[in-house]
């Protein structure tokens, strides 16, 4: 397991382990390139005791001095209750490509939306958010 993922699964386990009170955590890392800093990745948590929210930013930007040859930029919102995913948001600009998807439980499936149209998924299913 990687600092990034340790990192996050601890925050995530003390937030998911407290009743009552609003709760949150970030964490943020540098992304590096070559021993240059190219961007950077941001989670945050937020628990009411209910409802468990995740948020996820990463912007990354590759280039020689003022002109940026790639350009990378991801935003997802997920929101979990009772240890299972209840729905996600999520949108990428990858170099001006856009991508978007979103998720929603509907009893004991997930309704998918993305660029190739409507699914359903069982509710055991994880998102990978990137």
């Amino acid at each position: 397991m990687n600092r990034r993922a340790f990192c996050g699964l601890a925050a995530w386990a003390a937030l998911t382990g407290t009743a009552g009170a609003a709760q949150s955590a970030s964490q943020e890392f540098r992304i590096f390139r070559k021993d240059r800093e190219i961007g950077v990745h941001r989670l945050d948590f937020v628990t009411d005791g209910k409802e468990a929210r995740v948020s996820i930013a990463i912007d990354l930007a590759v280039g020689i001095g003022p002109i940026t040859f790639y350009r990378y930029m991801h935003r997802n919102d997920e929101r979990w209750a009772g240890g299972r995913l209840v729905g996600f948001e999520s949108s990428t600009s990858d170099n001006g490509k856009i991508l978007a998807a979103r998720a929603e439980r509907v009893g004991d499936m997930l309704r998918v939306q993305g660029v190739d149209g409507v699914t359903t998924l069982p509710g055991t299913t994880l998102p990978t958010t990137y």
